[in-house]
């Protein structure tokens, strides 16, 4: 895991300092390979909420975070449903 966690560390800054970051369509495509890799690899709420749903359902949820919204986006769609 270490080792695959390092690979897509270093595909990140070589990308970033290029500056390819900078346009709308490798944004899009960050995000999706973000939130890939957080729910198959670092997420543990992802599986929990998709499992037991209405175990969030009724309460309140706080996002203390500085990222790019991934949390909120697993929950949110937990709260919806």
């Amino acid at each position: 895991m270490q080792v695959f966690q390092k690979i897509i560390l270093s595909i990140y800054r070589a990308v970033n300092k290029i500056g390819l970051l900078q346009f709308p369509w490798t944004k899009r495509l960050f995000w999706l390979f973000y939130c890939w890799y957080k729910q198959y690899f670092e997420d543990p709420f992802f599986g929990l909420s998709r499992k037991y749903p209405d175990l969030f359902r009724g309460g309140n949820i706080l996002d203390i975070g500085a990222n790019i919204g991934y949390t909120a986006m697993v929950f949110s769609k937990v709260i919806v449903q």
